[in-house]
């Protein structure tokens, strides 16, 4: 059993410093742009794209970008600064709102879409075709096991 658990530390430390590596060589770690070199937050360059789609409740943009509320009520402070986001009733419930994308966010996110694409295909270019659905595979399974945790 002792060795397990060895194992099991040599296997936490390996992830622990390939996942700072990764954190770290992308960008992720910046709070001034995003890893595309779009100068904004993560999150805020999240719920710009999340927009894309459509009208979302607070409550929904959320859940999607697993914030708590109070910090996507500061962030969507921050949109509506900026001009990129506006609100709506919600035709469901009058008594709620909708976020909505102005002409300035829906290009802005579209921007941020194009590079963030532009990014990832840069990536995906520099590793061996054969190991790309492999990286996949793995993120998804750590964001599984991050959603258990």
């Amino acid at each position: 059993m002792g060795s397990r658990r060895g194992e099991t530390s040599h296997e936490v430390a390996e992830l622990c410093d390939a996942l700072f590596e990764f954190v770290r060589a992308f960008g992720l770690h910046r709070t001034d742009e995003t890893p595309c070199g779009v100068p904004m937050s993560v999150s805020e360059a999240q719920g710009l794209t999340l927009l894309l789609d459509g009208p979302a409740a607070p409550s929904r943009l959320a859940d999607r970008l697993a914030l708590a509320r109070s910090t996507v009520s500061r962030l969507l402070e921050r949109l509506e600064a900026q001009g990129w986001i506006g609100r709506q009733p919600d035709p469901a419930d009058g008594r709620s709102s909708q976020i909505v994308l102005t002409d300035a966010g829906r290009q802005t996110g579209e921007q941020v879409l194009s590079a963030r694409h532009h990014r990832l295909a840069g990536l995906l270019a520099n590793i061996d075709e054969s190991d790309r659905a492999d990286v996949v595979r793995s993120l998804r399974l750590l964001a599984e096991a991050a959603h258990v945790s």
